[in-house]
């Protein structure tokens, strides 16, 4: 069954998790690898079953956790190129994550995932469709 579960929306950070009970992605990670772990755990979601984490642009509200996250899940980071770009300039990603230059469309873990852009105050703001 398709899930769409918001764990922060907020200018104090944003996330959410998008997928099945068995396998899905995270949408951004503004606030602590703690807090969003907590709220996965709450929601009834198993951490083991995030399989990567999008980002659609790189202000903090969206990436204060990433770092820790990503080291913890060990999970890779798909952004557009411009968003990578300012992700890594900004220190937010541990050495070993993998950070993917998502292109317009793809399929990942049986979920067909398209990006368009977004228009917002930092380049290459990107929003996500996820078909479950």
């Amino acid at each position: 069954m398709a899930r769409l579960c918001p764990l922060f929306s907020s200018s104090e950070g944003n996330s959410a998790f998008v997928g099945t009970g068995k396998t899905g992605f995270l949408v951004d990670a503004g606030v602590s690898a703690k807090r969003i772990l907590t709220a996965l755990e709450e929601n009834g979601i198993d951490p083991a079953a995030i399989k990567g984490i999008f980002l659609t642009h790189e202000h903090s509200d969206h990436i204060n956790g990433l770092k820790v996250l990503t080291k913890k899940l060990g999970v890779p980071v798909f952004a557009s190129a411009k968003t990578l770009e300012g992700v890594i300039n900004k220190d937010a990603l541990p050495e070993n994550c993998q950070a993917v230059e998502f292109p317009e469309e793809a399929e990942l873990f049986g979920i067909h995932i398209k990006r368009f852009s977004t228009s917002h105050d930092c380049d290459g703001s990107s929003g996500y469709r996820f078909d479950l």
